[in-house]
């Protein structure tokens, strides 16, 4: 029952989660969902060509495996670095990758920054868990800021040493943890 109405029902517009949405892009995010892929845009191109120049992905993991634990969804590793690569042959469109920071992934940041650092433009960040929703389920899995904070400082330092400092960023854990990094 739940696999036919994910089949058959139409998806759900963002603005019912997300009142400030613009029509405009709830449009592009529609045809994106659309459950026909005929009605689908084609290609990367298209998509840029609606309008759409910002996109926001994860990527919690440079190892195929611990990515897919993470998310809870076979493969999604793997399109999601195709989806990466894909939208960075557009230079029209802005793209960042989000790390959220948790102690399974902490000691393979810098190898996330690796693998991310040969992607021309990519703009990456680690975030720290915000221990809510989801997060309260898993508590053991959240490193103290401290914890996070040294991770981030070593994966921010490998991405100084590779040359894209300035395509690096981080929220969630205090300046004072990070030793006032710049």
């Amino acid at each position: 029952e739940l696999v036919m109405a994910h089949l058959t029902r139409p998806p759900v517009p963002p603005s019912h989660y997300e009142p400030t949405i613009s029509a405009d892009f709830e449009q592009v995010v529609l045809r994106l969902m659309a459950k026909d892929p005929s009605e689908r845009y084609a290609s990367a191109d298209e998509v840029a060509a609606a309008g759409m120049d910002y996109a926001y992905l994860s990527l919690h993991s440079s190892h195929e495996g611990l990515h897919d634990e993470l998310v809870g969804v076979e493969g999604a590793h793997r399109q999601s670095l195709e989806g990466i690569r894909n939208l960075a042959r557009h230079p029209g469109v802005r793209i960042t990758v989000n790390t959220v920071v948790v102690r399974r992934n902490m000691e393979r940041l810098s190898a996330v920054v690796e693998l991310l650092a040969a992607i021309p433009g990519v703009r990456i960040k680690f975030s720290y868990v915000e221990p809510r929703g989801a997060a309260l389920n898993s508590v053991d899995e959240i490193p103290s800021p401290w914890e996070a904070a040294e991770a981030i400082r070593a994966a921010l330092d490998q991405g100084q040493d590779l040359g894209i400092r300035a395509r690096m960023a981080w929220d969630g854990v205090p300046f004072c943890a990070l030793r006032m990094w710049d």
